[in-house]
């Protein structure tokens, strides 16, 4: 039996969860992404001519992360 090195070990249990890690998981708890996405469907952009859009959710997602994390910088 071969003994496993520091390289092949995953830390993942014994380090600490960032808030940078933690806020995906957080947001997908707190927001009612569906809800959300029929509500603002009808204002997005469809992308007919020129540069394609990004997809709705994907751009909600950032939207609520760059609030989400300008807001908490602030409070430091």
């Amino acid at each position: 039996m071969r003994q496993q090195t520091f390289a092949e070990a995953t830390f993942e249990l014994h380090c600490k969860t960032t808030p940078r890690a933690a806020l995906p998981a957080e947001m997908e708890r707190v927001v009612a992404w569906a809800q959300l996405r029929v509500l603002s469907e009808p204002f997005y952009l469809k992308g007919d001519g020129g540069r394609p859009t990004a997809g709705l959710e994907h751009a909600l997602r950032i939207y609520r992360a760059g609030k989400t994390l300008t807001i908490g910088s602030r409070a430091l």
